[in-house]
This record gives C-alpha cells, sequence and structure tokens, in this order.
C-alpha cells in the first residue's frame, strides 16, 4: 500500500478571516484501486466532515482561511490508478504515479491550490540543520524569522533573530 497526501489551502480574499474562507466541500473517486485508510491532516474545525464513503470514494466538508487542511490517503492499486479531485474550487485527475511524482494545481487567487504528493513518513528526524545566506546585500539590521512546518502541518515561527550588518566604509 502507498500513502498520499493531498493538501488545499488558500484565502478567498485579503481581510478578516470572515472574508478569507474558502469551502472544500469534495470528493475524491479513484478507479483501479482503493482507499484503504483515510485520515484529516492539517486544520479541521469541529463541524468538519471527513468519510470514507467507500473503497473508491473520499468525501469531505471543510474550509481554508490561510491555513492547509487535507487527507492522508493508504491506497493500494497500480501506478495506473486514477484518481478524480472535485471540490467548489477546482476538479482534476491524476494517477498514483503523478502523485508520488507530485503535483500542484492552482485553483484561482490568494494563493488557491490543491498540492498531491506522496505522504511523507511519520518517523522522520525531529531535527534539523540549516544554513542560510542572504543573496543581497542588506545594510542595517533586519529580521529574520524561522518558520517549520511539521509533518501534522502544524507550524511553528521563531521569535526575530535581528542581525545588523554594516556598509563598509
Amino acid at each position: 500500500a502507498k500513502r498520499i497526501r493531498i493538501l488545499w489551502s488558500g484565502t478567498e480574499a485579503l481581510g478578516t478571516s470572515r472574508h478569507q474562507t474558502v469551502r472544500w466541500d469534495g470528493r475524491l473517486e479513484i478507479q483501479g484501486g482503493s482507499v484503504l485508510e483515510v485520515d484529516p491532516l492539517g486544520e479541521w474545525a469541529t463541524d468538519d466532515v471527513l468519510a470514507l464513503e467507500s473503497a473508491g470514494v473520499v468525501s469531505w466538508c471543510t474550509a481554508t482561511a490561510g491555513n492547509h487542511a487535507g487527507i492522508v490517503l493508504r491506497v493500494d492499486g497500480e501506478e495506473e490508478a486514477r484518481f478524480r479531485f472535485s471540490s467548489e474550487q477546482c476538479e482534476f485527475a491524476f494517477t498514483l504515479k503523478q502523485a508520488g511524482d507530485g503535483l500542484v494545481q492552482e485553483a484561482g487567487e490568494y494563493r488557491k491550490q490543491v498540492v498531491v504528493s506522496r505522504a511523507p513518513g511519520e518517523d522522520g528526524s525531529s531535527s534539523a540543520q540549516i544554513t542560510w545566506r542572504e543573496e543581497e546585500d542588506v545594510w542595517g539590521t533586519q529580521p529574520y524569522w524561522v518558520r517549520v512546518t511539521q509533518v501534522d502541518q502544524q507550524v511553528a515561527w521563531s521569535s526575530p533573530v535581528y542581525v545588523a550588518r554594516h556598509q563598509p566604509k
């Protein structure tokens, strides 16, 4: 069985949450394979719904307002198994092979999109080390933040780290 992740995100407009909400109510149909298990991923409200209707159909009622929401599926099928994603925002088809390679379906303004990919393992490293270098000559004191997105789509930000660079004389 293979695990794939489908994430939808974006906002309807800039502004307050009430105006940003995007409805993603929809379904996923599979031909040539079967869904063994489905789990919610990211920010789901208490009244959001996820249902495995049959081995070939998953449905949901959920919304985003700048955040990510989605599902992780455990699927049994060949690389040619076909999926059809249908929501209020967009419709598209893909194969299990394409899901493994990763794809992005744009769904409108304000970063509305659906990202399909292989689901990352849940047993990965709990630490990371990064090195970053500013590519432009930025002088003065500048704030920098680190944002980390975990496998479950929970996000953490650092407090700003201020770096002072003075222009050479």
